[in-house]
């Protein structure tokens, strides 16, 4: 699923990023998890991107990566 030579592309020892066609793709390196990630606007635009990267700028790659996990549109029913 990830690909290192899109445009945009993150990771670190526990997290990797993707952003592609709209949506972000994580993987938790930890657990073996994925996931995918769309936020829009009102007007149904992808914010994803932009929003990433401002968490990624304020908080950290790390933080930023954790908040959007929480996001993620296949969580397991028992994490709920």
């Amino acid at each position: 699923m990830l690909n290192k030579e899109n445009l945009y592309y993150k990771e670190n020892e526990d997290w990797a990023a993707e952003f592609q066609n709209g949506y972000l793709f994580l993987a938790n390196k930890k657990t073996n998890d994925d996931c995918i990630i769309c936020l829009r606007n009102f007007c149904g635009q992808s914010i994803t991107l932009g929003q990433f990267n401002r968490a990624c700028k304020s908080h950290s790659f790390y933080k930023a990566c954790q908040t959007f996990w929480k996001l993620r549109a296949n969580k397991d029913e028992d994490e709920q």
